[in-house]
C-alpha cells in the first residue's frame, strides 16, 4: 500500500518566481510516497495525478498528470519513499543532501503545478502484484504557508506549523 505522506507544494520563492521559476525553487516543490506494503512496486506501474479547481470551470476540477515513468526498471521496496520534484532531472545536483535520502524523481515541468490559490487533490496509482489498480488520494487546502512541509493527517495535508516555524525562528525547539 503507498501513502503520500509529505509534501511542500508552496515553496519559499514561490510567489517572486512568476512565470520562468528559478530551477532550485522549482525543485522545492514536491511529493513524497511511502510504500507500506509487504510486496515491493514496480515504478513503471505507479503514476500521481494532481486533480484542482480553476476560476475558469469553478467547480469542476481539473486533471492532469503529474509523474509517470512507464519504461522504469525499479522498484520502490517496503519502506522506502520516493519524492517527486516538480523540476528537471538535468537540475538534480541542486536538491539539498536531506533530499537525496529517497528515491528522487522529477516531473520535468518548467512551472509549478499545485494550486496554493484554491486547492486540490493529488492521487497516487499503482498495479499490485495480483494485477489490480489501487489508488490513494489526499487533499489539499488554498493558501498553504509558504515553505511548509505538509504532513498527511487523516486524508489531508496539512502544515506542521512547529517545524515550520522552528526553521525560520531558531529559538523555538523542536519535539
Amino acid at each position: 500500500m503507498l501513502f503520500i505522506m509529505r509534501a511542500q507544494l508552496n515553496p519559499i520563492g514561490k510567489r517572486a518566481a512568476g512565470i520562468n521559476p528559478d530551477a532550485k525553487i522549482l525543485l522545492n516543490e514536491w511529493v513524497e510516497i511511502e510504500n507500506f506494503g509487504n510486496n515491493p512496486i514496480f515504478l513503471s506501474k505507479l503514476s500521481v495525478t494532481h486533480k484542482f479547481l480553476d476560476e475558469i470551470r469553478g467547480k469542476t476540477p481539473v486533471r492532469e498528470i503529474y509523474w509517470r515513468d512507464p519504461n522504469s526498471q525499479e522498484v520502490l521496496l517496503y519502506g522506502q519513499k520516493i519524492r517527486i520534484h516538480t523540476g528537471h532531472f538535468n537540475d538534480w545536483h541542486l536538491i539539498n543532501d536531506e533530499q537525496k535520502r529517497v528515491l528522487n524523481r522529477f516531473a520535468n515541468r518548467n512551472r509549478f503545478i499545485f494550486n496554493n490559490e484554491l486547492g486540490g487533490a493529488i492521487s497516487v496509482s499503482w498495479i499490485n502484484e495480483f494485477e489490480k489498480r489501487q489508488s490513494e488520494r489526499v487533499l489539499y487546502d488554498a493558501n498553504q504557508l509558504e515553505g511548509a512541509v505538509l504532513r498527511l493527517k487523516g486524508i489531508k495535508l496539512m502544515p506542521n506549523t512547529r517545524n515550520w516555524l522552528a526553521n525560520r525562528i531558531p529559538q523555538i525547539r523542536q519535539r
